[in-house]
């Protein structure tokens, strides 16, 4: 375990709704805020959600 870090993590499923990999990001927490850790998980969850479309789930 690692202190003064912060990781967020999104799924990624396939057609069967089945967890394939994740999507991640890792980094000091000196460097956010919390809205800049909004911002990072909105565009992770973007990612995350294109690239399960792209594995055929659908929502």
């Amino acid at each position: 375990m690692t202190y003064g870090n912060y990781s967020l993590a999104f799924p990624v499923r396939n057609y069967e709704n089945k967890i394939v990999c994740s999507l991640s990001i890792v980094g000091p927490l000196s460097r956010v805020n919390n809205q800049k850790l909004k911002e990072y998980m909105y565009i992770l969850h973007d990612a995350s959600m294109d690239a399960s479309e792209r594995l055929d789930f659908e929502k």
